[in-house]
């Protein structure tokens, strides 16, 4: 098992493991390629005023707080997810940072 999926206390076959990663990175692709429009299309309704339903001022910000924490987690857990792999392709052996 690799160590990543180990230390996530996660059992998955190594089989598996390829198809998870790549429809995580085929879904990463997808949002990437989607967010500009999505970001067009909702600064062009903001602009016209059409903001739909909204809900009062309590609700509006326990939603956008909710959503923030949600998406600082998921950087969070991608920025760990890119180090541990970034860790497991590193060699280990003797060397240190500074050369003497």
């Amino acid at each position: 098992m690799h160590r990543l999926f180990a230390a996530e206390g996660l059992a998955v076959r190594p089989s598996r493991q390829g198809q998870i990663i790549q429809t995580l990175a085929r879904d990463t692709e997808r949002l990437f390629a989607a967010a500009p429009d999505d970001t067009r299309r909702v600064l062009h309704r903001v602009a016209r005023g059409d903001l739909g339903r909204l809900s009062g001022p309590e609700a509006l910000g326990a939603r956008l707080s909710r959503n923030v924490m949600h998406l600082t987690r998921a950087i969070s857990f991608a920025a760990l997810v890119i180090v541990g792999s970034m860790v497991m392709l590193t060699p280990s052996g003797d060397r240190h940072w500074a050369r003497s």
